[in-house]
């Protein structure tokens, strides 16, 4: 992961700091629009900000740019869980496993 989407990261994770966030993301997706990394930091900020529908759209999007990585569909699993469709963030979990067996989250939900 890049140094400037880790700052995004510890950006979206602190108290009160989603918006924030979210703008930091789009600027940096107007720069680099194919970054993966920035779409599932902006798909945290967005569940955060109680959108599980644009948070999913942003890990359908980073899976596009980047379908060997498993955090887009772990992360989507979870804005699944969140909208409480249980059989979909089960599906999404299994095939970050796929990707990545030694993905601890994805064993963890």
């Amino acid at each position: 992961m890049e140094i400037r989407t880790e700052r995004l990261l510890l950006r979206t994770v602190r108290a009160g700091d989603a918006a924030a966030a979210l703008a930091d993301c789009d600027k940096s997706l107007s720069l680099r629009a194919r970054n993966a990394d920035a779409l599932v930091v902006r798909a945290r900020a967005r569940l955060a900000l109680k959108d599980p529908n644009g948070a999913i759209r942003d890990c359908d999007e980073a899976a596009k740019v980047n379908d060997r990585q498993a955090e887009p569909l772990r992360f989507r699993g979870e804005c699944q869980l969140s909208r409480g469709d249980a059989r979909k963030a089960l599906s999404d979990f299994d095939r970050a496993l796929q990707l990545d067996p030694g993905h601890a989250r994805s064993w963890a939900m």
